[in-house]
C-alpha cells in the first residue's frame, strides 16, 4: 500500500492508535498545545500516546486530554538510548496507525536519527516536517525553512493538515491544576503577598548564557520596579540558576519570592499571578504567554518571528537588536539563529538598553491597571 493510499485511508477513517513525538523543552511543549488539542478534537476516541521530555510532561498532562505519556530523557546519552529503545519496542509491538512528529529537523545529523526512529517505529503512516529538505522520509511532510517567519505554533499545526485536522485558535493555553495554584498561593502568602497585590516577575536566566540579558540590568530593574515597596517581586529560574535569582531578589524594595527549581505547574501558577513578566527567551516566557500574562521578552540573535510569545500583541513587548550588532559572527538573514552556548561579547543582549526594558514593563503595567483586555 503506497503512502498516498495510506493517507487517503486515514483522511476518511479514524485511526485507533496515534503516536505523537514532541520531545523538546518546556517552551516547545507549550507551543505544541494547540496541535495536541487539535489532534484530540479530530480523533476523540483514538488512543494517543505522546513522547515528551520529562521536564515538559506536566504541560501535556495539564491539558487533560487523556494522553498516554512516554517520557524520553534528554541530555544523558545512555538514559536517552534506553528510553528510546523502550519506546521503539512498545511501538513496534502495537504498530501505531499514525506517527505524528511535531518537531523540526535542525541538522543533517538530526535527520539521520529521525529517519531511523521513524523506520524502527513502523507506523502505517508517518507525518512530520520537511525542514530545508531534510524530512523527505515522512509519508507526508510540511515544507518549511528555518529562516521562514512562520511561528512555531503554526509550523506544528501545519503537520496535521494532511489529516484534515482543524487548527482553530492557534494560541497556546495553559492552566495550572488546583493543587499547584494552592501551593503557589501559600508560598506567596508566606512572603506577605496577597492575591490582590501588584506583583512583577523576572526570569534572569536562560539555558544558554548567550541568551541572557546582563545580570546587573535585571538587578537594577528589580530595584526600579519595586522601589518604595510599591510592588512585590517574583524571581524565577531553574535549580541551577538559584544564585542568579537570589542576586536579583536582594535588590527588591518590597516583598519578594524566589522560585527556583519549583515544580513546573506551581511555577506556572506563580507566573500566572504576575501583572507583568520580564524574561529572556525561555520556556518560562511561553508559560507566561499561554496564561495571557503581559510579557517583556528579551531576545538575542534568533528567529524572533518563530519563537516570540504567541499572544495578543497589545500585551507583549519583544525587544531584539538587529543581527549586525553581533561582533562574533555574520548572519545570512535576520531570522538565522545563533547556536552559541556562550558568547565572548554577548553584544546582542548587552545592547538592549535598560531604559527600553524598564519603559516596556511600566507601559504594560499601566495598561493592565487601565483595564486593557485580557
Amino acid at each position: 500500500m503506497g503512502a498516498k493510499h495510506r493517507l487517503r485511508k486515514f483522511q476518511t477513517a479514524d485511526p485507533s492508535d496515534v503516536l505523537v513525538l514532541e520531545a523538546g523543552g518546556i517552551g516547545d511543549a507549550v507551543m505544541a498545545t494547540p496541535a495536541l488539542a487539535a489532534i484530540r478534537r479530530r480523533f476523540p476516541r483514538a488512543r494517543v500516546a505522546v513522547v515528551v521530555a520529562p521536564r515538559a510532561a506536566e504541560i501535556v498532562e495539564s491539558l487533560h486530554l487523556n494522553f498516554e505519556l512516554k517520557k524520553l530523557r534528554l541530555g544523558d546519552a545512555l538514559a536517552q538510548l534506553a528510553d528510546a529503545a523502550r519506546i521503539i519496542l512498545r511501538a513496534r509491538l502495537a504498530r501505531p496507525d499514525v506517527l505524528i512528529d511535531l518537531s523540526s529537523i535542525e541538522s543533517t545529523r538530526a535527520a539521520g536519527r529521525r529517519r531511523r526512529l521513524v523506520k524502527l517505529i513502523g507506523a502505517q503512516l508517518s507525518l512530520g516536517r520537511d525542514t530545508d529538505g531534510r524530512g523527505n522520509f515522512f509519508d507526508a511532510a510540511a515544507e518549511e525553512s528555518l529562516l521562514d517567519q512562520q511561528h512555531e505554533v503554526e509550523r506544528k499545526l501545519k503537520v496535521l493538515a494532511p489529516l484534515n485536522v482543524g487548527a482553530e485558535g492557534g494560541r497556546p493555553s495553559l492552566r495550572a491544576p488546583r493543587q499547584a495554584q494552592e501551593s503557589a498561593r501559600l508560598l506567596l502568602q508566606e512572603a506577605g503577598i496577597s492575591e490582590g497585590s501588584e506583583m512583577v516577575g523576572i526570569n534572569p536566566g536562560a539555558l544558554r548564557p548567550s541568551r541572557r540579558w546582563p545580570l546587573e540590568n535585571f538587578v537594577r530593574l528589580a530595584s526600579s520596579l519595586t522601589a518604595g515597596r510599591r510592588r512585590a517581586l517574583l524571581v524565577t529560574g531553574g535549580p541551577e540558576e538559584r544564585k542568579l535569582a537570589e542576586e536579583v531578589a536582594r535588590a527588591a524594595g518590597g516583598q519578594v519570592v524566589t522560585a527556583t527549581g519549583r515544580p513546573l505547574m506551581e511555577l506556572a501558577a506563580l507566573i500566572g499571578s504576575c501583572r507583568v513578566f520580564i524574561t529572556n527567551d525561555t520556556g518560562a516566557m511561553h508559560i507566561a504567554a499561554a496564561q495571557d500574562v503581559p510579557v517583556v521578552a528579551l531576545f538575542g540573535q534568533t528567529n524572533v518571528h518563530r519563537y516570540r510569545p504567541r499572544m495578543d500583541p497589545r500585551r507583549c513587548v519583544v525587544l531584539k537588536q538587529p543581527a549586525e550588532v553581533c561582533t562574533e559572527a555574520t548572519f545570512v538573514a535576520e531570522t538565522q539563529e545563533c547556536r552559541r552556548h556562550s558568547c565572548p561579547s554577548g553584544e546582542c543582549m548587552r545592547s538592549i538598553s535598560f531604559e527600553s526594558v524598564s519603559d516596556a514593563a511600566e507601559r504594560l503595567l499601566a495598561s493592565a491597571q487601565a483595564g486593557a483586555p485580557r
